[in-house]
């Protein structure tokens, strides 16, 4: 994939990831009830596959309203990246599931 190669300086393109529990790889545990993170780091095979380093900076329970918080704080102190992915979904969201 030619956007994740780095031609600037030949080094690994750096792929900074910011989402909420489902990129943090959290999922119910059906036995206990309870959330829990997955044994595995499911970005891994995607950095391996396109030699990139994926850095994982999702939150359990953020919102868009935290994660961009988060995100400015890191661009403040001006951490470089090649690429950014955000995710953040209606489920961490405070809304009446309910009515829907």
């Amino acid at each position: 994939m030619e956007l994740l190669q780095n031609t600037i300086n030949d080094t690994k393109t750096t792929v900074h990831v910011y989402g909420d529990s489902i990129f943090k790889g959290i999922v119910m545990d059906k036995t206990t009830g309870q959330y829990v993170p997955m044994p595995a780091d499911d970005f891994a095979p995607i950095a391996d596959r396109y030699d990139v380093d994926i850095v994982n900076k999702s939150k359990f329970g953020y919102t868009i309203d935290r994660g961009w918080a988060l995100l400015s704080r890191a661009l403040a102190k001006q951490k470089p990246c090649d690429v950014l992915v955000l995710e953040y979904g209606g489920n961490d969201c405070n809304h009446d599931w309910r009515a829907v």
